[in-house]
């Protein structure tokens, strides 16, 4: 696989993608849009839109300060309610060693998430922080579940719950984080199945990077009757 790996998901529903490859100005200038098309151009709008932009530049600045290679925001289900989720992609080039063997890997991984330990204590920390390991083709997937407080406002935070996967590549040392968070504790096993099946569907593939995905969609767009 040549570049950074990839992964394609698909996803339930309608989620907004971010142009993680643009600079700063371009990235502005794609969050405003999405906010105007969220929230309209109401004046007593106003407010909630350089809220929202505000907590998204947030959002994608923290991601890609922290390597995000994608990040995709639900707008809605298939259903076309909301169900108020994330998904971010961080590539992990060689941060584990050279050695592409996939149980080789995810020893490395939790080890590293439990520093200190030796194997058979990391596995034990790692699986009594509700922690599991599954096939995914010939990849080896670990799935941690954390819960965190979430921003809302300047005044206000909520708990978010956020799955994140480690996936070891097929015939390579990488591996990639895939994390899944929700504001919607409540619907707890139900949005743990929803990730999982996302993961499970997510395919490998040899892409255009996503700003340039998205400029050739909206330039088609353009393009149509």
């Amino acid at each position: 696989m040549m570049g950074h790996p990839r992964l394609q998901f698909t996803l339930p529903g309608e989620w907004w993608v971010a142009p993680m490859d643009a600079d700063a100005e371009e990235r502005a200038a794609e969050i405003a849009r999405f906010v105007r098309t969220h929230y309209g151009r109401r004046d007593d709008l106003a407010q909630a839109r350089a809220e929202h932009r505000a907590r998204l530049t947030q959002a994608l600045d923290a991601a890609i300060e922290q390597g995000a290679t994608q990040y995709h925001l639900s707008l809605a289900n298939d259903a076309g309610v909301a169900f108020a989720s994330t998904l971010s992609e961080y590539v992990l080039p060689r941060a584990f060693g050279a050695d592409p063997a996939p149980a080789v890997l995810v020893e490395r991984v939790v080890a590293a998430l439990h520093a200190g330990a030796d194997a058979d204590a990391s596995w034990r920390a790692f699986g009594a922080d509700g922690g599991v390991a599954f096939a995914k083709g010939d990849s080896i997937v670990l799935r941690r579940i954390v819960r965190r407080e979430a921003d809302v406002t300047d005044e206000s935070s909520v708990e978010s719950l956020t799955a994140d996967y480690w996936l070891t590549v097929p015939g390579s040392a990488e591996v990639v984080l895939v994390s899944l968070s929700t504001v919607l504790l409540a619907l707890e096993p139900l949005m743990l199945e929803l990730f999982d099946r996302i993961i499970d569907a997510a395919e490998w593939v040899e892409s255009a990077p996503a700003h340039q995905t998205l400029r050739a969609e909206l330039a088609g767009a353009d393009d149509r009757p």
